[in-house]
């Protein structure tokens, strides 16, 4: 499993995968689309340590390039919360100049771990809502378990209440999935007729009641293809 990645047209920006797994199994996720993403083998192998993580930041190529880093893989990054807390401290620590330092969370880690402090290490936090209510979440995102959505709403709820009293610079973007454009899909949901898709005005008033902006994301287009290894091979020997 490869840690850290790049994607096409972002040299400016690193993603750090640390671990394969997640409490979710969204119909859109680009983990049902093939082995690779753009060439990176993001699923094979252990969650990353902070060491491992530290490592291959430092060791990949126009690292001076980098001014934004998200924690963002294929799988659930906050499963590992020591690990990304203690990771972005360092990382701080590894760049000479300030670094916009961002993850993307589904919010689902919180029924394990209901813990918020991470905030204070991030610039920003990307939260996928996904959808306006537990019944259309669950057909989008396909839960592992029962309550997911209600607990991303306790997870929002403290989050904001944490930002508030520490009064942190951190900001937060609620996200949603353009679920449209059926082509770009993993093949097994493309047949389906009943795609569900969130609704963006509901979605817009529940992260306008939380005080946070809401972005709609277009799917991943073709990031499974084979010609893709080419690019990584590229990346890795800049």
């Amino acid at each position: 499993m490869e840690t850290v990645y790049t994607m096409p047209g972002q040299a400016h920006r690193m993603f750090i995968n640390v671990i394969h797994a997640c409490p979710n199994a969204c119909l859109f996720c680009v983990d049902f689309k093939g082995d690779t993403f753009y060439g990176f083998d993001l699923k094979r192998g252990h969650p990353a340590t902070a060491e491992q993580i530290i490592t291959a930041m430092d060791r990949f190529p126009r690292l001076l390039e980098v001014t934004e880093v998200y924690f963002c893989g294929i799988g659930e990054p906050l499963l590992c919360y020591d690990v990304v807390v203690e990771s972005a401290i360092r990382l701080r620590a590894l760049f000479a100049r300030q670094v916009m330092m961002a993850v993307n969370t589904s919010g689902t880690f919180y029924r394990w771990n209901p813990r918020v402090d991470f905030a204070e290490h991030f610039d920003l936090i990307q939260v996928s809502l996904n959808a306006e209510n537990e019944e259309k979440y669950n057909q989008i995102c396909q839960p592992k378990f029962r309550g997911a959505y209600r607990t991303l709403m306790t997870f929002l709820r403290h989050l904001r209440r944490f930002i508030d009293e520490s009064s942190s610079s951190c900001r937060v973007e609620l996200s949603v999935m353009d679920t449209s454009e059926v082509e770009f899909l993993p093949e097994k949901e493309r047949g389906r007729c009943d795609i569900p898709k969130p609704d963006l005005d509901a979605c817009g008033r529940i992260a306008e009641e939380f005080g946070w902006p809401l972005k709609a994301k277009c799917l991943m287009k073709d990031c499974e293809r084979e010609e893709w290894r080419l690019f990584a091979e590229a990346t890795r020997s800049r």
